[in-house]
C-alpha cells in the first residue's frame, strides 16, 4: 500500500519545526493526563458541498501514554434527515504519537494516524456509499494558560487512498478543569467540511 507524503505541504514544514524545537527543549517530564482519558462530544458538521445537510451525533475518544509514547483511538457517528433524504457519516480513527514537552507548561506532540471514513445517503430515488481508509501526520501544541484551563492548536494531512485526494485539517480547542472532569470546546477545520463540538473530559 502506498503511503503519499508532500514534502512541500506547509503541514509537513511546520510538523518538521515542531519536531526541531522539541529537541531542542529542555528535558521535562509530560502532564500524563493531557495524553490519559476518556473524552465525550456533542458534535456539529457541515460539508460545504451538501449544504441541506447539518449532520449532528457525538463523537468518543481515549487515550493512554507509557514513557513519551502515547496513543489514542476516536470514534464518531453523525447524522441528518431534514426531509426524504437521509445521511449518515462514521469514522474513526487510531493514532500513535511522541510528545515533545518543552516546559511545564506547553507541550508539542507528533502523531501518525490511521483512521476511515464511511458515508451513506439515501433517498426516494436511491442510496449511495462511500467508505475511504487514509494514512495521515498531524502536529498539536498544548499550552497550559493557568491552573484549569488548556488550549490546543494543531495540523493535519491526510493521505486518502484509492482516489490518492488529500484532507487537511486545522484543530482548535479549549478545555476548562472543574474537579473531576474537564468541559471544553472543538472546531476542526477540513478541506471540504468543519466541525464544532461541546465536550466532557476524565483525565487519570
Amino acid at each position: 500500500m502506498k503511503i503519499l507524503v508532500n514534502i512541500n505541504s506547509p503541514k509537513l514544514l511546520v510538523a518538521c519545526t515542531i519536531l526541531l524545537l522539541a529537541l531542542n527543549a529542555t528535558a521535562v517530564v509530560a502532564d500524563d493526563s493531557i495524553y490519559n482519558y476518556v473524552q465525550a462530544h456533542a458534535l456539529r458538521s457541515k460539508y460545504a458541498n451538501l449544504e441541506k445537510f447539518t449532520l449532528k451525533g457525538f463523537e468518543v475518544r481515549g487515550g493512554f501514554k507509557v514513557g513519551r509514547v502515547f496513543s489514542e483511538l476516536r470514534y464518531r457517528d453523525l447524522t441528518d434527515k431534514p426531509d426524504s433524504r437521509k445521511l449518515d457519516e462514521d469514522r474513526w480513527n487510531v493514532t500513535l504519537g511522541y510528545a515533545f514537552p518543552s516546559s511545564s507548561r506547553t507541550h508539542f506532540d507528533l502523531r501518525l494516524n490511521y483512521g476511515e471514513v464511511n458515508m451513506k445517503g439515501t433517498s426516494p430515488q436511491g442510496g449511495l456509499k462511500l467508505g475511504v481508509d487514509y494514512f495521515g501526520l498531524s502536529g498539536y501544541v498544548h499550552h497550559q494558560l493557568s491552573e484549569k484551563t488548556r488550549v490546543y492548536a494543531g495540523l493535519e494531512q491526510q493521505n486518502w487512498q484509492g482516489g490518492g485526494s488529500t484532507q487537511k485539517a486545522y484543530h482548535l480547542g479549549v478545555a476548562r478543569k472543574l474537579d473531576w472532569i474537564s468541559v471544553g470546546a472543538e472546531y476542526t477545520k477540513y478541506s471540504d467540511s468543519d466541525a464544532i463540538s461541546l465536550f466532557a473530559r476524565y483525565s487519570f
